[in-house]
């Protein structure tokens, strides 16, 4: 329970995210002490509210997403369809990309881009970035990726070697594609600069 700290059952009736041991504690908490810091992460639930809309599972949407080609000098944007698939566990529903025109990755390998670097104190994006890649690149001996070299600088600029064709998705809603912008390629940059050495 957000107010008294014993395990609790019921949930916030309208994002279903938090925990409260009683009805009194739900409506207390809502009222005086634990709305103002439970405010800003409330959501409406996923599920509930994506019906509303009229969202439906199947239902696809086509969006521009970068293209990093392995022997390429520059990225490209690319014209992805995305298929919306059912929530996992009380989450919400999401986009699962067929990008196979493109690439062909045998296992995926994702990276989150919330900031605009990867520095754990850098300000944070109002939206989120996928960069998407092939998990075992570099055991399947794949080639250096040109265009990230380029990006950065040249061959070696990188603190993690990134190889194969690389995809930047970009996403407003959780899990849920939209156009990239041109504006999405800064902090793109930045990660493949410096994922994993901050």
């Amino acid at each position: 329970c957000r107010v008294c700290g014993v395990p609790g059952t019921k949930r916030c009736p309208r994002c279903k995210s938090v925990y409260y041991c009683s009805g009194d504690h739900i409506t207390w908490a809502s009222l005086l002490y634990d709305w103002r810091t439970h405010k800003s992460h409330c959501l409406p639930n996923p599920a509930r509210s994506q019906h509303a809309r009229g969202l439906r599972p199947g239902d696809t949407v086509t969006v521009a997403a970068y293209l990093f080609s392995v022997n390429a000098d520059s990225p490209r944007v690319v014209q992805v369809t995305c298929t919306l698939r059912e929530p996992e566990e009380g989450g919400y529903m999401w986009h699962d990309p067929n990008f196979k025109e493109y690439v062909q990755w045998p296992a995926l390998g994702y990276v989150g881009v919330r900031r605009a670097t990867p520095a754990p104190t850098a300000p944070p994006l109002n939206h989120a970035l996928s960069i998407l890649f092939h998990e075992f690149g570099l055991l399947d001996n794949q080639h250096p990726n040109r265009c990230v070299e380029k990006l950065v600088g040249g061959a070696g600029k990188t603190h993690q070697k990134w190889v194969g064709d690389i995809m930047l998705f970009r996403e407003e809603v959780h899990d849920r594609y939209c156009d990239v912008k041109e504006e999405d390629l800064a902090p793109a940059i930045e990660y493949f600069r410096d994922y994993g050495r901050l």
